[in-house]
């Protein structure tokens, strides 16, 4: 059975009783047991401010609280978020809890609201999580407390730090006083050792408040509608998962669709039906900018309440155990599954694909094998089977995508040819009238046309390769890494913006993944996008910059990855087709974005001709 995880625990009486030094102790060995790593030293000299202030700040608390349960490092269900202090009681037949976040500041002189979580949102935030995951605390009144023992008085801290008024005491050194007041005033008394396991071993499950609203969410936006072979694949998967119980062994199903075809539509439908029958779900994807937006667009006045929902699949490493944890695992853009996992001190040797067949009862994998686009990711269709292969009593199903949703068909095939995807040649005559796609000889042009678009209401963004420098904001700036010289001109545009520290915890509409991806307003074309920021999602128009990591040399695809600043494609090893193939592919997936146009500027002459010779219509 399932277990919610924390370093220590122990009766409010011992904790202000016992030594300091024997407090963290128990607490640190028991957190590596805990959690498979060491606290750092941060963690460590948080504990010891904040052990400090609280044993002070609770000295004398009146005897029939002193059986109330102080949880340290409490983990967030299905999560890899930790709250720093739960206290539990009881009131009547229900827990009563009160989580207490802790933070040494001093002054609020570098806190900046766009860049910095604040405690008082990461503490309602854990409240409201953990009241819409676990069970026993559904109908409980759970209290937040933002503690900053040391932060010297100000009398705009309350707008600083909880400028939406949200349902949180802020405790700092100047009435210090109050959270013995807000113990005494909140709970009724507290635990037997029983009643600590009844909550360590309750059930985890979201709510069905919140899983109203998220159905709700997706049922009222027609971006998620089906049509025809997009329903017939829906409701084989359907079949499948209410013959689950009746199932004795795993089952996988891989629904394979080009870029447009409705794989993610399919996919939200899925997560729609599971949450509805009460089934434990998990919503997959390998790409942090794909599930924040992803959450945002479903659901963003649930903010983080959706992390149990949908993750990362480096967070499905980390849960499995040897008992299935779901009965069904949605993994879109599986493509990008890995085949092993190394990040944030979670390691498996095992491909991605594998960890993820082990976790749950059903396994659904949306994917499109042209938009692999970096080392290592390799959620292919055969891979898949490959693994299927390593288990016993298990049924493989599969089901492709034909058709197009998103872009005309015949572009997205002309494009596979041209990138030598695809041995078919098609005619241009088939799309060109449908499908605004046009070469441009000055980036200028490029801008002025979206501006064009965007003024008369459609959705625009700039794309390119990722052949620049991505900076850091300058004091809250963002720097001007693209630049692109004409003559006596230079065009300059900043990279999309980087997610600031703590992101995983910000208002999903503050995210700059979602709110790059979602954008509708004059800023459209203030910032230019990557493959990782792109990827799965669409624009009416978009403008591509393609440049030199890729060219046409001698009528063939060459890799240039030291024109490159990705990272992972600058300093691959094996400089052969494979890194070839995935530059293709990212261009494919970038050139695949826009639903009634493309306009692109190449920074290479010859590629820039080769197309130009493929494509008739004339320049701008």
């Amino acid at each position: 059975m399932e277990k919610i995880k924390c370093a220590y625990y122990v009766k409010l009486q011992d904790f202000l009783n016992q030594d300091l030094n024997e407090l963290i102790n128990n607490i640190k060995s028991n957190f590596k047991k805990v959690f498979g790593v060491d606290p750092s030293q941060t963690e460590e000299n948080s504990w010891i401010d904040s052990f400090k202030n609280l044993k002070n700040d609770l000295n004398s608390i009146k005897n029939e609280l002193l059986n109330l349960v102080v949880f340290f490092e409490l983990e967030m269900p299905r999560s890899n978020s930790r709250a720093d202090i739960l206290i539990l009681g009881k009131k009547n037949k229900n827990f009563q809890a009160m989580i207490i976040e802790h933070k040494s500041w001093k002054t609020l002189e570098n806190f900046d609201p766009n860049t910095t979580l604040s405690p008082v949102d990461q503490v309602f935030y854990y409240c409201s999580y953990l009241k819409s995951y676990v069970k026993k605390l559904e109908h409980s009144d759970i209290k937040a407390i933002s503690y900053l023992p040391n932060l010297g008085n100000n009398k705009n801290l309350e707008n600083i730090l909880n400028p939406e008024k949200k349902d949180v005491k802020i405790i700092y050194s100047v009435n210090r006083g109050e959270l013995k007041n807000e113990i005494c005033n909140f709970f009724k008394k507290g635990l037997e050792e029983n009643e600590i396991e009844e909550f360590l071993y309750s059930e985890i499950e979201p709510s069905k408040r919140l899983v109203d609203h998220i159905i709700n969410a997706i049922n009222d936006n027609p971006v998620w509608n089906l049509l025809d072979e997009q329903i017939e694949i829906y409701n084989n998967i359907i079949n499948e998962i209410k013959n689950l119980s009746n199932s004795d062994h795993k089952k996988v199903i891989i629904v394979k669709g080009d870029p447009g075809s409705g794989k993610t539509a399919i996919a939200i439908k899925l997560l729609t039906q599971c949450l509805k029958s009460q089934k434990k779900v998990a919503f997959v994807t390998n790409s942090d900018a794909f599930t924040k937006t992803i959450q945002g667009i479903i659901c963003e006045s649930n903010k983080n309440n959706l992390s149990g929902i949908f993750k990362k699949i480096h967070e499905i490493v980390n849960l499995k155990s040897k008992t299935k944890i779901y009965d069904i695992l949605i993994c879109d853009e599986a493509h990008r599954f890995r085949g092993s996992t190394t990040l944030n001190q979670i390691k498996s040797n095992n491909p991605q694909v594998y960890d993820a067949i082990s976790s749950c009862k059903i396994s659904i994998f949306f994917l499109d094998e042209n938009q692999i686009v970096r080392p290592g990711e390799i959620g292919t269709v055969e891979h898949i089977r490959e693994q299927v292969k390593k288990f016993e009593k298990i049924e493989l199903k599969e089901f492709s995508l034909k058709k197009q949703f998103r872009n005309n068909i015949h572009y997205v095939n002309w494009l596979r040819y041209m990138f030598g995807l695809s041995k078919d040649k098609v005619d241009i005559d088939l799309w060109k009238s449908d499908f605004e796609f046009l070469i441009c000889d000055s980036i200028f042009g490029l801008e002025n046309m979206l501006k064009n678009k965007m003024e008369n209401g459609y959705t625009v963004r700039l794309l390119a390769g990722f052949v620049w420098p991505w900076s850091p904001p300058d004091n809250g700036k963002l720097i001007d890494d693209i630049v692109i010289k004409e003559g006596k001109h230079t065009w300059k545009k900043p990279w999309n913006r980087m997610p600031p520290k703590g992101s995983n915890k910000l208002d999903l509409k503050s995210h700059p993944y979602y709110e790059f991806v979602t954008r509708k307003d004059e800023a459209q074309l203030n910032e230019v996008g990557c493959i990782y920021t792109s990827q799965g999602f669409e624009f009416d128009y978009i403008g591509v910059i393609f440049g030199e990591d890729l060219i046409i040399a001698n009528n063939k695809w060459i890799a240039q990855p030291e024109k490159s600043h990705d990272k992972l494609i600058k300093n691959f090893k094996n400089i052969n087709n494979d890194i070839t193939k995935l530059l293709k592919n990212t261009y494919f997936t970038l050139l695949t974005r826009g639903t009634k146009g493309c306009y692109i500027y190449f920074l290479h002459e010859d590629t820039k001709r080769y197309f130009i010779k493929e494509f008739s219509k004339s320049n701008i």
